[in-house]
């Protein structure tokens, strides 16, 4: 957890630095409510999969999950309610995360998002929060074909910064990301949100990654160890 260690530092953004994976669990019930869903237990075990998936593997997880009970509309208006609430206003930043990116900022650490969000989605939401200032790239779940857990997004992001994965730390909140990120061979920190950590994930701590209860734990951390 030295900061010299690192060239590098790739976030998530939706639950590591944004507090919306909230907002979509409840767009999710709403959505469930309007169709009159009778088996909430169920649809709450569906969305627990969809927690840190690109649109197309959300997707799948729906058509999986419900099969031929799941109205063909019921996607697009989980997004509608989304959007109400995560697009025409700024979404909540995570506690600690302006105070970790000015940290960063100050040591002239290089920054990069990597979120399951689409690019052009994922960039309004940083722009409304005043956050995109901070990054040097960002990549979104638009932008590869395969979805958190596979490493595929993390790969691109390093490649773009021209790092070295041994020299890239990963910041992130659900068991999908922090799977794709080690499995690119960063060292990864897991903030959970929604979900606690999986029985995988937890075989991983001390391999190349650490749990840590928020973002001002992580920041603590990394002033401590600098």
């Amino acid at each position: 957890m030295e900061l010299e260690k690192f060239d590098a530092i790739i976030f998530d953004m939706d639950g590591t630095l944004l507090d919306t994976e909230r907002l979509s669990y409840l767009a999710f019930l709403e959505a469930c409510r309007e169709h009159e869903f009778e088996n909430m237990e169920k649809a709450e075990a569906v969305y627990r999969q969809c927690i840190g998936c690109n649109s197309t593997r959300l997707k799948q997880i729906l058509r999986e999950g419900f099969g031929k009970t799941l109205p063909p509309e019921f996607y697009e208006r989980w997004r509608r309610i989304y959007s109400r609430d995560a697009y025409e206003k700024a979404p909540p930043v995570k506690p600690g995360a302006r105070e970790l990116l000015s940290f960063l900022e100050s040591r002239n650490m290089v920054m990069a998002v990597a979120t399951s969000t689409k690019y052009i989605n994922a960039i309004k939401k940083l722009k409304s929060t005043q956050l995109d200032h901070y990054f040097q790239t960002v990549v979104g779940g638009d932008q590869v074909e395969k979805s958190k857990p596979d490493p595929e997004i993390f790969q691109l992001a390093i490649s773009s910064l021209q790092a070295h994965p041994s020299r890239c730390l990963a910041l992130e909140d659900s068991n999908n990301g922090t799977l794709a990120a080690h499995s690119a061979g960063m060292f990864v920190c897991q903030i959970p949100d929604m979900l606690p950590p999986s029985e995988e994930v937890k075989t991983l701590v001390g391999n190349r990654l650490r749990i840590f209860t928020s973002l001002s734990a992580v920041l603590e951390k990394l002033k401590l160890q600098s």
